[in-house]
């Protein structure tokens, strides 16, 4: 073991002494960050594989511990919540073939499997023991989000009936109290469908805020500004646009004001009215009966054709800028940036190029 570790020592030294000045592209600097993260998750799979068998051995009793957890917050420094967390995903390793074969060659890693593992439960065991290695491949081949999405839509599949979309809409909750200083603090919790009609509203307003400051600053600065040189930073732009929302709502007429909905896309196609899964806007998978007491209250809604590549039929004019429902039909397709890495809203996009317009 110590022999294991000294060239591990070794190995890292070697890093350590790369010059960066000698990696002069962006191509080389990024391949050696991206082999570097594949040896990171091959020595972190190996941390909670021992882990696991130190635990389940019962090594950390002879050395004066009751549990494992309380081992891993002395002799390792880890907070309660990590030392849970990786002692947790440690155990459950046996039950994850696939997942640890991609985690131990480094194709993903603890934050993936930590995510497959949350939708093994009791009432998925038999068939997450059938889907394991495919949920695997598809944290190999998804960025986290699209993992995320691809576990909720199995989970509510092979599950429909878990109760999980009742319970969290059953306990959801608000809390907004005053401190001494007249501070006040805001605490909720809100169900899907509810919290994508916040988000919608509440979203908008920061945005709106951000570039009031943005425009400010390169005013007042003669060019574009940086992030840390805006007026507020984000969390106090966040907690200026409840303010805005609150005041807004105030001077409205509720009368006359719209009903705020979200928009519910069904992904499945029409088997989606026959017990199939519909997606929020924000991709939030929902059940048939989530999208039944939707359809319940009286929405607007919206119809569109794809054809072959997913593009929209309805239209065949030339288009200088995206705008109406051909614009509406590209965010309904694609909810989101399609540029790699980005998640921004499609709300805030310009659909057809990334640099604006000029």
């Amino acid at each position: 073991m110590g022999d294991a570790t000294a060239r591990l020592h070794e190995a890292i030294d070697l890093v350590a002494g790369i010059d960066v000045s000698e990696v002069p592209t962006a191509d080389g600097l990024g391949e050696l960050l991206e082999e570097l993260t594949r040896c990171l998750r091959r020595l972190d799979f190996e941390f909670h594989r021992l882990l696991r068998s130190f635990e389940a051995r019962g090594d950390h009793v002879p050395l004066g511990y009751r549990t494992a957890k309380q081992w891993c917050r002395d002799r390792l420094r880890m907070g309660d919540a990590a030392a849970a967390t990786s002692l947790k995903l440690g155990r459950v390793l046996i039950d994850m073939p696939g997942t640890s074969a991609r985690w131990a060659a480094g194709d993903l890693g603890s934050e993936h499997a930590g995510a497959i593992a949350k939708v093994r439960t009791d009432d998925t065991r038999e068939a997450f023991g059938e889907w394991e290695g495919w949920l695997a491949q598809q944290a190999v081949d998804l960025d986290m989000r699209g993992l995320r999405k691809v576990l909720a839509k199995w989970r509510l599949q092979v599950d429909p009936d878990s109760g999980e979309p009742d319970r969290i809409e059953r306990d959801r909750d608000a809390h907004v109290s005053a401190t001494f200083q007249g501070a006040v603090v805001i605490d909720a919790v809100l169900d899907a469908i509810g919290g994508a009609a916040f988000k919608t509203v509440f979203d908008g307003i920061v945005e709106e805020l951000f570039k009031a400051d943005w425009t400010q600053a390169k005013q007042k600065l003669g060019r574009e500004p940086l992030s840390s040189e805006l007026a507020r930073t984000p969390a106090q732009r966040r907690a200026d646009a409840l303010v805005v929302m609150a005041q807004r709502a105030h001077v409205a007429n509720p009368s006359a004001a719209a009903r705020l909905r979200p928009l519910v896309v069904v992904v499945a196609g029409l088997d989606a009215l026959a017990g199939g899964l519909a997606e929020l806007w924000n991709e939030t998978p929902i059940t048939a009966r989530q999208l039944a007491r939707i359809l319940e209250s009286d929405p607007d809604l919206e119809r569109y054709v794809y054809g072959p590549g997913q593009v929209p039929i309805a239209y065949n004019e030339r288009h200088r800028f995206f705008t109406g429902k051909l614009r509406r039909a590209i965010q309904v397709r694609d909810r989101h940036c399609t540029a790699r890495g980005c998640d921004r809203p499609a709300d805030y996009c310009d659909i057809d190029h990334i640099e604006a317009v000029t």
